[in-house]
């Protein structure tokens, strides 16, 4: 991948962010290391490792990998002989090897096994446990020796303290006695030299028989070590050395043992390494809701509202502010051509494109939506050198022209292709045949090119070109600035009357300055703008389409879980009464046997005789009922004409009643609300409720009405589309909506808002927080512009 390519587009920035992610220095070596991949399976495989990371995370919590340290300079010194590691380092391997074991335990008990390349990579994690047992039984978590390291150790630091004990208790008596008080200067222990002594007076020096080891630097204070415990210290001093000897000697062991299982630590520590590095890919595709997208063999691009990772970061306590951009691209067209004035919003969308195909290639999540498609390019070429991007780029026409020129030589079918300001820097005529040169030949080498410009004859090249199409940034000529959102099939124009007529420039001047335009090149100006307003309009329609669209799936999907359950109350009500008809007929014959045995001998022959028929008949009955099944709903003797809009009914198989709100011309179908649900129905299937019965091939069970649902007012639609309005009106109108709703019964709804800049969206949001009558709300998983409102029940 070309270097400059990576440096114009800013990736390294996007690689700064992602190391703050990280747990060690292992995981900052991959991201330095990071670049992007140009074989599409590898890709494949690394954008899955980060979709299983993020899915472990989200339905069984974070990785416990805190405890992974950097061991490399450890293991390479350990890889020495007669090299002797310091506390600390085993500790560290103690630490890596035990996050190392967490994470086997945590990944290998998920069940079912479903994340395969995480768990291929945590089969290679070792267990070492004597290494992990010998550094545990000899080193405390602060990196101290132990007393319980060897016996030998044990044996002398319980030596040491009874000596250190004993000379301390002499010395304290020492400091006690009534014929030194006049020579001691402190009644204080202390060490010098690693000895014990006592601070004397410099002028009483010769009062105390000892050892001068040290003066203070007054020269006021000397301290002595007496005579009468130098056999003591150097006890001590002995048991010191004999102490620092077998710290060596269990240290050197320790490091031994490690150099024993050298290869298996390496291993795991490499594995850890990884996983630091993909759990950081995971984070950040959580920090900006970032997806992962579909990658295509064909040369095709597709990025639905895609956003910029660095405008992201930028506003990163309000992301809200970055407008997305949706950019298709596809084997018919091959070429995009962004026109439209100096705003600067150009070359964000070109950028937006250039730095997301870079991140898919080097195995990041993007924050685009779920339907994204993105193919992968060998090369990447990025010519972007303009004064209104997200960092100031400066350069000559001629720095443009050298390094097209290598651009040209190598892009080919696997290339994505990037040129900001086509043709600028140089003469305006010269400048637009030169770009529409560059972008045949492009289109010849069946490149994938993205180019912005603000010449008019590209706009035209794009028009005369199948396979080349025009795109704008759109712009608000209110704010006179650009919105961001970019607007495939439009090419861009000029604002330049408008916003020079909003700044106060005097119609006569821009009426003389629109005469001197010329007549063919106002059309084309007037052409455009009504491009643009039908494009908006054709939108706005197909926003609304689609919401209404979704409104009947739902409707669908309701209407099928109500029918189901009514089914299933239906069988549970008949299969009720034949239970209670066997445990009736089971029930008499019990009773009349209980008759019989009271009854005396002569009586009790006579009626078995007698009740031994109706026996028969009543065991004959309970045998049939058990071979009945639950009828099925028979059709109701309604006919046409005896219907009326607003007539109360009862569905086949309901237990609740409904409203007809609509008959059709042959009055053979009704259209009938139950609850929140509209279902078209057969008449045959009503039965008004003057005759509550239920046909079947059992005597009909009466059901009481047990809906509770009031009148439903059928001209609440289960969505509100309140997109391109004002945020006063559309809140207003949201309020009336959510209260008719609720009096109406429905449990949930949808308000659709679109995107735009988000403030809609937010205010829409802030509204639903604080309504008394909804109880949850989400965006949209599929569609961003819209959200679903939970209301409360009346």
């Amino acid at each position: 991948m070309e270097q400059l390519t990576l440096q114009t587009l800013e990736f390294e920035k996007i690689k700064a962010y992602l190391a703050r992610f990280t747990y060690s220095a292992l995981g900052i070596t991959h991201i330095d290391a990071l670049e992007p991949m140009t074989e599409p399976q590898m890709v494949e495989t690394r954008l899955a490792e980060v979709s299983e990371v993020k899915d472990i995370r989200a339905l069984h919590g974070p990785l416990p990998i805190e405890g992974l340290r950097d061991l490399r300079e450890p293991l390479a010194l350990a890889r020495v002989q007669g090299a002797i590691l310091v506390p600390l380092e085993f500790r560290q391997i103690y630490d890596t090897l035990r996050a190392g074991r967490a994470i086997k335990k945590f990944i290998e008990a998920i069940d079912p096994p479903v994340y395969t390349h995480i768990l291929q990579k945590v089969a290679c994690i070792a267990l070492v446990d004597e290494v992990e047992a010998g550094i545990r039984q000899a080193i405390d978590e602060e990196g101290e020796i132990l007393d319980g390291a060897s016996p030998a150790l044990k044996r002398i630091r319980r030596d040491l303290r009874q000596a250190r004990e004993k000379i301390q208790s002499w010395l304290q008596n020492f400091l006690q006695r009534q014929d030194y008080q006049s020579v001691i200067q402190d009644q204080v222990i202390t060490v010098r030299q690693n000895r014990y002594v006592i601070p004397v007076k410099a002028s009483s020096r010769g009062k105390i028989k000892g050892i001068v080891h040290d003066q203070s630097s007054s020269g006021v204070t000397v301290f002595i070590e007496p005579l009468e415990t130098v056999e003591l210290n150097n006890y001590i001093a002995t048991l010191e050395s004999q102490e620092k000897q077998e710290i060596q000697r269990i240290l050197l062991e320790l490091t031994d043992l490690v150099r024993q299982r050298l290869e298996p630590i390496q291993e795991t520590l490499a594995v850890l390494g990884e996983l630091d590095f993909i759990n950081a890919k995971a984070k950040l595709s959580e920090k900006w809701s970032c997806t992962q997208p579909k990658l295509t063999r064909k040369r095709e691009l597709r990025l639905m509202q895609a956003r910029h990772p660095l405008l992201l970061l930028q506003y990163e306590e309000n992301p809200v502010r970055v407008v997305p951009i949706d950019v298709r691209m596809t084997e018919e067209h091959t070429t995009l051509l962004i026109t439209g004035p100096n705003t600067g919003g150009k070359t964000v969308s070109l950028k937006t494109i250039g730095l997301l195909a870079l991140m898919v290639q080097a195995g990041l999540h993007i924050p685009v939506a779920k339907d994204s498609e993105v193919n992968v390019f060998r090369n990447i070429f990025a010519d972007i050198g303009d004064q209104q991007s997200i960092e100031q780029s400066l350069s000559t026409f001629s720095s443009h022209i050298s390094h097209i020129v290598q651009i040209l030589k190598q892009a080919d079918r696997r290339s994505l292709v990037l040129l900001d300001e086509l043709g600028a820097g140089t003469d305006p005529a010269e400048g637009a045949s030169l770009g529409i040169a560059i972008l045949e030949h492009l289109d010849q080498a069946n490149a994938l090119c993205l180019a912005t410009t603000h010449h008019d004859a590209l706009k035209s090249y794009a028009y005369t070109h199948p396979r080349t199409m025009n795109a704008c940034v759109e712009f608000d000529v209110n704010t006179l600035s650009p919105t961001y959102r970019l607007q495939i099939g439009l090419p861009g124009k000029s604002n330049a009357f408008i916003i020079a007529e909003r700044l106060g420039l005097s119609e006569t001047i821009i009426q003389r300055a629109k005469d001197l335009m010329g007549e063919d090149l106002l059309k084309v100006d007037h052409l455009i703008r009504k491009l643009t307003t039908d494009s908006e309009e054709i939108s706005r329609k197909k926003t609304e389409i689609d919401a209404r669209y979704r409104g009947v799936l739902r409707l669908e999907k309701e209407t099928d879980k109500l029918l189901a359950m009514a089914e299933q109350e239906r069988q549970q009500i008949v299969n009720e009464a034949l239970e209670e008809a066997r445990r009736i007929v089971d029930q008499a014959l019990q009773q009349s046997q209980q008759v019989l045995k009271q009854l005396p001998g002569k009586s009790r022959e006579e009626g078995k005789q007698l009740l031994k028929p109706l026996h028969k008949e009543a065991v004959t009955i309970r045998e049939k009922l058990k071979k009945i099944r639950p009828p099925r709903i028979a059709a109701t003797d309604t006919v046409p004409g005896e219907l009326t809009v607003g007539a109360k009914v009862r569905l086949a198989g309901f237990s609740q009643t409904g409203t007809v709100v609509k008959l059709s011309k042959d009055e053979k179908q009704a259209e009938v609300q139950v609850g929140s649900m509209r279902i078209e129905v057969p008449i045959t299937q009503l039965t008004p409720m003057s005759q509550p019965t239920l046909s079947s091939g059992v005597p009909a069970i009466s059901v009481s009405d047990h809906s509770g649902a009031g009148a439903y007012d059928q001209s609440v639609p289960l969505e509100l589309v309140v997109v391109g309005k004002h945020v006063d009106e559309a809140l207003e109108e949201i309020e009336k909506y959510l209260d008719q709703a609720f009096l109406s019964g429905i449990s949930s709804v949808a308000v659709v808002h679109g995107l735009g800049t988000g403030t809609l969206k937010k205010a829409v949001s802030d509204l639903l927080r604080s309504h008394p009558h909804v109880i949850n709300y989400a965006v949209d998983d599929h569609n961003y512009g819209m959200t679903n409102v939970e209301l409360a029940r009346k």
